[in-house]
């Protein structure tokens, strides 16, 4: 089980960074703004990270929510982006130009 939640927190982690990249609000921003924001997920990560690596038996039921909301936050993103069927499995904003 340590293993799924370290892959869930590693794809969630790249994730924010990407939309961060992208110019993309995250959620909460537009309560906390963009630094608090940023701090708030700093911290759940670095929790997240201790208890996936430390494995405590307590903390179980909390990995296993932090690994649904992950699976859940992707599948809500690719339900919502605009597909295409020229370019098989790309989402229509990930096409190549030109």
């Amino acid at each position: 089980m340590k293993g799924w939640s370290l892959l869930a927190l590693a794809g969630t982690a790249g994730h924010h960074c990407f939309e961060r990249w992208a110019g993309v609000g995250m959620v909460l921003e537009p309560f906390l703004g963009r630094r608090r924001t940023n701090l708030f997920w700093t911290a759940i990560f670095s929790w997240w990270l201790t208890e996936a690596l430390t494995g405590r038996e307590g903390a179980g039921a909390w990995r296993a929510w932090g690994a649904g909301t992950s699976v859940a936050g992707a599948a809500v993103h690719f339900a919502d982006w605009p597909w295409s069927l020229k370019w098989g499995f790309l989402p229509g904003s990930m096409r190549p130009r030109g």
